[in-house]
């Protein structure tokens, strides 16, 4: 038999999908034929570039029709873009244009010209790299159209009698969309984003979904697979142990899942006996429509960086407002018909997620350096005209602003001092608005952990980003293999500066909400409640699954909640608290 090999990706949608794995591989992954051409050949290889591009958006055109008839309009909209952009001149003259000048083939001209494209889209952060995806996709489509192309489309013996797992190196929304919806367990790749067409798409099939596998070099078609969308975890050719727990694992959720339908919008209550308020993350506005038919009480926090990049000059006062409108209207009122309140965050930049617009200077540790209130004295230009269009959708109850990289009072004060300057400039031009705004920060610092009392006496809210918190705690960079495999996401001292401005936030009737990666996971809910959070705002993927699970959660009482934190306190290696979650969530489930 052949041994177990497990992979570790990234979670996207989550679920158990057990089965065959049909391996599918696109055109522009293949031996795409590269050669050198004489001056005699240039207009014969023309000719073949405009001949594949016409085949290309006949076969788009169809696809066009075929999504109209069978998807929302909304994922329909998605190849009327694809279509779109194989009628750009742009395309054929750029192809013809590099077989002018490099004396190569149509083929080897198209892959060449698109990864210019994908390589420009791919640098840049957001939906813009999500793009990337997009234009592989079109690329693929032109190539499978030369004539002499081996491709035939997507054809898998696999899964040709019954369901499989589709695995790719990225996934596009071509695949997604010729596959047969029935005979998907789940989707597996390299590359992909959250927010990628593709993505979109494969989520409307409610199954789980897992970025970054190295499929190419180890999975093969017909391989025996687990697919973990909660853990982000591959099991190729899995032992008896492993597959016994996991069919297990499957029929318990399944069996949940057909429960929380019946209570998706009954109240979570939390130790305190008060309602826990389940909010959403979002980046670009694209997302809201992830968020439809699940209830939740807002936006948690809306990432402002979307508006900044893109572009040669930082958008105007009025630019930012009509953007932030459009997501405020997209958000529902609740069932009384208030408005859902829309927290909005002020630009966060660092080293790696910089507009070219924004220049900094060399700085010893960029990580350390010119960040939140620091960040708004050294651009204030950009700043300035952020918070007056924060003033002009100034609402009560439906708007609220949130000061990122808060570490004390005085960076508050940086931030509200700002604030009121651009409230003086719209008055001074005679604009009206509401003078009253709801203000929060980001306990992102050990700093402001320690001093949350005297914060609180300012802000009417405040969010935990325990990314940054666990960062600069542990004094570890997210990502780095070497410390993640030392220092558990959920530190036992991460827990302590939590649970000390929980109860900060409680003794002073001030809402504590936490973001962040660990309010991701499932199994560290019973932590997070005993630790006296009543708010989370969460990536839309995981909304639905994390109000299934608590749902299924006990309420625990006063000594439930002390003998949870003794014992949890008490641990100090990363083996002992995977331990102690792993038993929370497989009670959970067994319950």
């Amino acid at each position: 038999m052949p041994q177990m090999e497990i992979f570790q990706g990234r979670a996207v949608a989550s679920g158990i999908a057990i089965g065959k794995i049909c391996v599918y591989s696109a055109e522009g992954e293949g031996d795409v034929p590269h050669y050198s051409i004489d001056s005699d050949s240039v207009a014969f290889e023309k000719q073949r570039a405009g001949n594949a591009i016409l085949r290309a958006r006949d076969v788009m055109l169809a696809m066009v029709e075929r999504a109209s008839g069978s998807l929302e309009p909304h994922l329909a909209e998605i190849f009327h873009m694809h279509y779109a952009v194989l009628e750009e001149k742009w395309v054929l003259e750029s192809v013809e244009a590099y077989i002018d000048e490099h004396l190569v083939n149509a083929e080897h001209a198209v892959v060449d010209v698109f990864q210019t494209f994908i390589d420009k889209y791919s640098s840049q952060i957001g939906h813009f790299a999500d793009f990337a995806q997009d234009l592989n996709d079109i690329r693929d489509r032109i190539l499978e159209c030369f004539e002499d192309s081996s491709s035939s489309g997507f054809a898998c013996p696999t899964g040709a009698s019954s369901p499989v797992i589709i695995a790719a190196h990225a996934l596009v929304p071509s695949l997604v969309l010729n596959v047969n919806p029935e005979n998907v367990l789940a989707f597996v790749s390299m590359e992909g984003g959250v927010t990628t067409h593709a993505t979109i798409l494969a989520r409307s099939l409610g199954v789980p979904i897992i970025f970054g596998i190295p499929v190419a070099r180890y999975l093969h078609c017909g391989d025996q697979v687990i697919v973990d969308g909660s853990l982000g975890r591959v099991f190729v050719n899995p032992s008896t142990d492993v597959s016994s727990y996991y069919e297990e694992k499957a029929r318990s959720l399944a069996a949940v899942r057909i429960k929380c339908e019946s209570f998706a919008n009954e109240p979570i209550i939390t130790p305190s006996g008060r309602d826990l308020s389940l909010k959403i993350n979002i980046s670009f506005p694209e997302e809201l429509v992830l968020a439809e038919n699940v209830p939740h009480q807002g936006i948690g926090l809306l990432r402002t960086e979307f508006m900044m990049f893109h572009r040669d000059s930082p958008p105007s006062e009025h630019e930012i407002a009509s953007q932030l409108r459009d997501v405020m209207n997209q958000v529902e009122c609740d069932i009384d018909g208030n408005h859902r309140p829309v927290t909005v965050r002020t630009l966060d930049i660092s080293s790696d997620k910089l507009p070219p617009y924004m220049e900094l200077p060399h700085q010893i540790n960029p990580d350390l350096g010119i960040r939140g209130a620091r960040a708004v004295e050294y651009f204030p230009e950009i700043y300035h005209a952020q918070f007056k269009a924060f003033w002009r959708v100034n609402e009560p109850g439906r708007f609220r602003v949130l000061f990122p990289m808060v570490s004390d009072l005085a960076d508050l004060m940086v931030f509200r001092s700002a604030l009121d300057r651009a409230a003086a400039e719209l008055e001074s031009e005679g604009v009206e608005f509401h003078r009253q705004m709801t203000q929060g920060i980001m306990i992102e610092t050990p700093s402001a952990a320690l001093m949350i009392d005297q914060l609180l006496e300012y802000v009417d809210f405040v969010n935990i980003g325990s990314n940054d918190l666990n960062q600069y705690t542990l004094a570890s960079t997210r990502g780095d293999a070497a410390t993640e495999g030392r220092y558990h996401i959920f530190h036992p001292s991460i827990a302590k500066l939590i649970e000390m401005v929980a109860r900060a936030g409680q003794s002073n009737s001030k809402e504590v909400c936490l973001c962040g990666e660990i309010s991701y996971f499932e199994e560290f809910y019973p932590l997070i409640l005993a630790l006296g959070i009543e708010s989370v705002s969460i990536s839309v993927s995981k909304l639905k699954d994390i109000k299934c699970y608590l749902h299924g959660l006990d309420v625990m009482d006063e000594k439930g909640v002390e003998s949870m934190l003794r014992k949890f306190y008490c641990l100090s290696l990363k083996d002992e608290v995977d331990g102690f979650f792993k038993a929370f969530y497989s009670n959970t489930l067994s319950a």
